[in-house]
């Protein structure tokens, strides 16, 4: 008798836990999330570090592994530079130090992650030879934030987002980055949602931060 009372509490604790255990839903697979946005711009650089979580082991491959904190820098020179990397100066805070940022052949871009996220009300700068910059967190002028962006995107994709299910469970990795686009010489800043399945295959969605409304959708 106490041998089946046994059996039967480890079946009723295996039920348990099974029917407790947490099914993957796309908000859980973020590979990268930007959640603060600062600029600056002087008349020859224009500067940018988007603050989040990302991959550890960053790779866009249809998996969402561990994720760690990042602020990743980026300066835009308005003549294109000759160097790899660049040392520069930067102050969080009234606290400085140098780093160095690499040269991305991809857009001649110089990049640099902190290894932190930065917070909302930091106070940075950079200075690079003659060149200042100030940088002001403009996402908290941004009518649409993060949470809602990921909100709006998965709504707008629908039923479209079934494929990337299997057994209940969603299978792939997504990312929300603020992307920026040159008109008239005005930056204009919109959010970018990415899905990228385990088959590789990837869509995408662009939202106005000011209202919402998706600008383009593939």
């Amino acid at each position: 008798m106490k041998k089946l009372v046994i059996c039967f509490m480890m079946l009723l604790l295996s039920v348990t836990l099974v029917g407790c255990s947490k099914k993957l839903k796309i908000e859980d697979c973020m590979s990268e999330i930007t959640k603060i946005y600062y600029q600056a711009k002087s008349d020859s650089v224009n500067g940018s570090i988007c603050v989040g979580q990302r991959e550890e082991n960053y790779v866009i491959d249809g998996k969402h592994t561990k994720t760690c904190d990042f602020s990743l820098i980026t300066l835009k020179f308005n003549n294109q530079q000759v160097e790899n990397q660049i040392n520069v100066n930067i102050s969080v805070n009234d606290v400085e130090k140098q780093i160095v940022l690499e040269l991305n052949p991809v857009n001649h871009t110089y990049m640099a992650d902190l290894g932190y996220a930065l917070g909302e009300d930091d106070k940075v700068s950079i200075s690079y030879k003659e060149i200042n910059l100030n940088f002001v967190n403009v996402s908290k002028n941004f009518n649409i934030n993060h949470n809602k962006a990921i909100e709006i995107a998965i709504d707008e994709f629908g039923n479209e987002l079934n494929k990337f299910y299997r057994k209940g469970n969603f299978e792939g990795e997504c990312y929300l980055k603020v992307l920026t686009f040159n008109s008239n010489g005005d930056e204009d800043l919109f959010w970018i949602f990415t899905i990228v399945g385990s088959d590789k295959q990837a869509k995408n969605i662009i939202i106005n931060i000011n209202d919402g409304s998706i600008n383009l959708k593939n």
